[in-house]
Formats: C-alpha cells, sequence, structure tokens
C-alpha cells in the first residue's frame, strides 16, 4: 500500500505554487481532474478542483454560512457528505465509503486549486469498477471530470471523460 500511494503521489503532482495569480478573473472551464491508482483491494485517487468552484458547491450543499476550503474537520464532513451524495465507487458490484488521507492548496491554470486524496478499499482484489460522478453538475452546465485510473502492477492506464448526461464509467481490469 506505501508503494501504491508513492506512485500515486509522485504521479498526481500538485502544480507549483509559484505560478498562483491572483483570483480577480474566474477561470473559463469547470473541470475536476481526478488521478486513481488501483492495487489489489485497495483504491487511492487524488481529486483536484477549482477552489472557488469546490467553495461555491460545498457552501450551498450546506445551505448556510460560507464555506472556506481549509485542511480541517468541520470542513472535511462538508466535503465527505457532498462526496457521498454525488460520487458513488463500487468494485466488484461492492458499494466504497472513502477515507480521507490528506488534502491542500494546489494551483490549476494559475487559479488557486484545493485537492482531496481519498482510499477505497474493497473486501477482494479490484477486477471491475463503476464509477458515477456528478459533482457540480448542479451548479455548471459546462461542468467536466478528466478521469485517470492506472492498475498495478501492469500499470495499464485509461482515462475518462465524464460530462452531465454521460456521468457513469465503467472499468474491467
Amino acid at each position: 500500500m506505501t508503494a501504491l500511494l508513492s506512485i500515486l503521489l509522485f504521479w498526481a503532482q500538485p502544480f507549483g505554487h509559484a505560478d498562483r495569480a491572483s483570483n480577480s478573473q474566474a477561470h473559463d472551464p469547470h473541470v475536476t481532474y481526478t488521478d486513481m491508482a488501483v492495487e489489489g483491494a485497495v483504491m487511492v485517487c487524488r481529486i483536484r478542483f477549482f477552489q472557488d468552484d469546490l467553495e461555491l458547491a460545498l457552501s450551498l450543499h450546506r445551505g448556510s454560512q460560507r464555506v472556506r476550503m481549509a485542511a480541517n474537520p468541520e470542513v472535511d464532513a462538508v466535503f465527505m457528505d457532498y462526496l457521498r451524495e454525488h460520487v458513488t465507487l463500487q468494485a466488484n458490484e461492492e458499494t466504497l465509503m472513502p477515507t480521507i488521507l490528506g488534502s491542500g492548496e494546489d494551483v490549476m491554470d494559475r487559479e488557486p486549486a484545493w485537492w482531496y486524496t481519498l482510499q477505497f478499499t474493497a473486501s477482494s482484489p479490484v477486477e471491475a469498477l463503476h464509477v458515477r460522478n456528478t459533482m457540480m453538475f448542479e451548479l455548471f452546465e459546462d461542468q467536466q471530470h478528466v478521469l485517470k485510473v492506472m492498475h498495478f502492477p501492469d500499470e495499464t492506464e485509461r482515462s475518462y471523460y465524464l460530462i452531465p448526461g454521460e456521468e457513469d464509467v465503467n472499468v474491467a481490469f
């Protein structure tokens, strides 16, 4: 598992903070990027969001005060509740629940971003995955999700593009 996490963290390196720009202009794309590594019964993924989009989604989901991204239990709880409502991950037809391994600031296209690293553990080695992702579809017509899945030890890599109306993907190993 340590090797899997190390490979994922190397493979999905965050963009450099040197490119950080002010958030004076809104970004054009509404997109998330997910890099997932699968080895045996363990899946580890890093999801990257534009920070303003994620804060808006979590604030509306919460229905009260504005959510400001921070690596703390309160924000993590709001994120996990939102994630459970909008993302389903099934391995071998078993619905899996994530555990947060970490989160933090990032930069995408010179815009403030936020990432979460999650772990999912199945009861047996993963032979097939079903992913459903509807995050932020309630907010943006042009929301997109880019999903890269790498299977270990064979290092087979697949990429998927999810949009409203096409939010499900099946992956067989």
